[in-house]
């Protein structure tokens, strides 16, 4: 039901919106046993192992399930069952929440991967910092406005609509490099790892439309990379390497092992 690509430590919350959420059109309040019902219609004693978890996971709580199911669903208690219905309004202010606090937390924490970081050639550079000494540099203020940004005690959607204006000039140093960042770019990679946790039919939903045709577009331009790479390694008998920006995997990594708070 969840769709592969990465492997991060999974919330709980993410389980139960994928069940509620494979028919997301689906109208009437459900048990859980129910939707497992017509997810799992074949296979009994999976069905069963499966329903055994997922009522132990709500009997113990875990992930604070029960107070945050109403957040991204209907909810209705009724003769000690619970019943839930999807809301695509809900659920849809869920994950692009979870995106806005990704995008900000790369940002905050200058985290850089290839996907939407160039790496500033020496001669770039230089200029940068001659401007800098003049102080009438875009990159100037509008790092300076992020550093300050950050150490302010804001909302996330806040900060968010902030940084998306800035961070196209925001320029950081990783490994003795530096580098300036693409808010489009950055927003992509955002969905794309949430997208890793939403079910297919809910993630067609509720994906942005500029997002989908930008992810198609990649997937496509992979796909010819890849046959432009081969072609060449047969070409001339020798494996091609390409030159890539370094992907700081463990500060990513972090975001979805540490809690972020919620403002």
């Amino acid at each position: 039901m969840i769709e592969r690509g990465y492997c991060y430590p999974i919330d709980a919350l993410f389980v139960f919106i994928s069940i509620i959420y494979n028919n997301y059109t689906h109208n009437t309040y459900t048990s859980l046993e129910d939707y497992l019902i017509f997810i799992i219609k074949d296979n009994i004693k999976l069905r069963k192992d499966v329903t055994k978890n997922l009522l132990l996971i709500l009997k113990n709580n875990v992930n604070n399930i029960k107070e945050r199911l109403k957040y991204v669903c209907d909810e209705l208690h009724e003769n000690n069952i619970y019943y839930y219905k999807p809301n695509i309004n809900k659920v849809r202010k869920f994950y692009n929440l979870k995106c806005i606090i990704l995008f900000n937390y790369i940002i905050e924490n200058k985290i850089v991967f290839p996907d939407y970081s160039q790496c500033i050639e020496r001669d770039l550079l230089d200029k940068y910092k001659s401007y800098q000494n003049n102080g009438n540099n875009n990159y100037i203020s509008s790092t300076n406005f992020i550093y300050t940004l950050m150490k302010e005690n804001k909302p996330q959607i806040h900060k968010y609509n902030e940084y998306k204006k800035y961070v196209d000039n925001y320029l950081i140093e990783f490994n003795k490099k530096h580098y300036k960042f693409n808010a489009h770019n950055l927003r992509t990679f955002v969905w794309q790892i949430i997208k890793g946790f939403i079910c297919i039919p809910l993630c067609e939903q509720i994906t942005p439309q500029d997002i989908s045709d930008k992810l198609k577009k990649m997937k496509e331009e992979e796909t010819n990379k890849k046959i432009i790479q081969q072609n060449e390694t047969f070409a001339k008998g020798k494996k091609h390497t390409l030159q890539q920006t370094p992907r700081n995997q463990l500060m990513i990594d972090s975001f979805f092992k540490k809690k972020v708070k919620l403002k």
